[in-house]
Order: C-alpha cells, then structure tokens, then sequence
C-alpha cells in the first residue's frame, strides 16, 4: 500500500504544475497496492508449499527431496515467482477496471 500511494503522490505533485493535480489518484494507488500486497500473501498462503529445514532451522520453499525437510503449509500449485506474476497480473488489471470505472 505504501508503494501504491507512493505513485500516487509522486503524480500528484508532478501534476501540480500543470494545474490538474488529482488527489483521487493517490487513494486508487494505495487502495490497489494494498489490494495487491494482500493477494500476494493470501495466493503465498494457500498455493505456494512452504517448507522447514530441520537441519538448518530455516523455513524454505523448496523441498529439494531431502528427508530433514517438512511441508507446514500451502499446497504445492505455484512457485513464490509464479505467485508474484498472478498477483501483479491480477492487481494490474483489476486497477485499471477501477480507475475506468472511477475516472470515465
């Protein structure tokens, strides 16, 4: 979210000396970056395996076929860059619907 209205802020003060600053800009940009930071850890959460090292003590997200290493949670559909793409895909054409929607 802090990303998303970073954006947004850095456009509305670029817009300033054009005249049309638009501070609406600014809420669609950290309303959709939160929205965008939330599915990135719900689809991490639920599709993604994540793994825990007994040897090393550290949660992994590969299992790499050892036998010290245990699955805590999420099924093993997408990799974490696999998860990251649907999530930018997804935020990125679900911002655009809003803001058509917000600014037409």
């Amino acid at each position: 979210a802090l990303g998303g209205a970073f954006i947004g802020a850095l456009y509305y003060v670029s817009s300033l000396a054009s005249g049309s600053a638009q501070l609406h800009v600014v809420t669609l940009g950290a309303v959709t970056g939160l929205f965008g930071s939330l599915l990135d850890s719900l689809l991490g959460a639920t599709v993604q395996a994540t793994y825990f090292d007994r040897s090393t003590r550290k949660i992994c997200d590969e299992s790499a076929a050892k036998a010290d290493v245990e699955h805590i949670c999420g099924a093993d559909v997408l990799t974490n860059e696999q998860v990251n793409l649907v999530s930018v895909l997804v935020t990125t054409v679900v911002s655009g619907q809003v803001a058509m929607h917000l600014f037409a």
